[in-house]
C-alpha cells in the first residue's frame, strides 16, 4: 500500500466515522468497495450497488458475495491479514465485510464505523492489483 493509499483510506474512514448505516448506501458492501477502489483503481461494488434495500435482501447479498465473489475477483485468501484486506465477517447467522485495519476489521454499523474483533473475522481476501 502506498503512503498515499493510505492517506486517502484514513481520510475516507475518519469521513465514515460516524456516518449511519444505511442498506445499499452506506453499508458494508459499499465502505469495502470504497476502500478496495482507493487499493485497486477498480470499482469492485459496481455489479451490486442498489441492488438491494433491506436487511433481508442485503445479507441474502452479502452472504453470496462473501462465498463466491472475492475468488473471480482476483482477489487471494491470506491467513496473515495486513491493513486494506478485505474481511467476511460472520455473526448471528449473517454474513458481511469489513476492512482490516490497524488490528481489526473496521465496518459500518448502526451509528458509525465499528472495530469488530479478530475473532469474528472469518476469511480475509487481498488484492493482488494495485499494491
Amino acid at each position: 500500500m502506498t503512503a498515499e493509499q493510505r492517506i486517502a483510506i484514513d481520510a475516507f474512514m475518519r469521513a465514515c466515522l460516524h456516518r449511519e448505516f444505511a442498506w445499499g448506501a452506506h453499508d458494508c458492501g459499499t465502505f469495502c468497495g470504497a476502500v478496495l477502489h482507493i487499493l485497486t483503481g477498480r470499482d469492485l461494488w459496481e455489479p451490486y450497488r442498489n441492488k438491494y434495500r433491506g436487511a433481508c435482501d442485503g445479507n441474502r447479498l452479502m452472504r453470496a458475495v462473501a462465498h463466491d465473489v472475492p475468488g473471480s475477483l482476483g482477489m487471494h485468501e491470506t491467513a496473515a491479514p495486513a491493513d486494506g484486506d478485505l474481511c467476511v465477517i460472520e455473526r448471528d447467522g449473517r454474513a458481511g465485510f469489513g476492512i482490516y485495519w490497524q488490528g481489526a476489521a473496521m465496518q459500518p454499523g448502526e451509528l458509525g464505523i465499528v472495530r469488530v474483533p479478530r475473532g469474528l473475522i472469518t476469511k480475509t481476501f487481498r488484492a493482488s492489483w494495485g499494491r
